[in-house]
């Protein structure tokens, strides 16, 4: 798989003093690469609740922004009927 990326390099200049020449040290330097190959998730990010479960479908997707599931809106009403009598709450 080839992906393509744009690679940048940024030259740091670190200072180093030495008062005696008796001293050896080791330096080393590392870089360190997260690759994702996940789409983006494209669909909403707001929800509102129900009486059934909702899957919000992000496996294996990047979801760049927090999914917001909204409260139960003051003018909802369950509604449920036993056989004989409706009731409203």
């Amino acid at each position: 798989m080839v992906i393509p990326m744009t690679v940048s390099v940024n030259s740091v200049t670190v200072p180093v003093s030495m008062t005696t020449n008796s001293q050896v040290f080791d330096v080393a330097a590392g870089a360190e690469f997260n690759v994702s190959t996940y789409p983006d998730y494209a669909g909403e990010y707001e929800f509102t609740p129900s009486s059934t479960p909702q899957t919000i479908s992000t496996r294996d997707m990047v979801v760049h922004g927090d999914i917001v599931i909204d409260p139960i809106p003051n003018n909802y009403g369950l509604i449920t009927w036993d056989g004989t009598t409706i009731t409203v709450s």
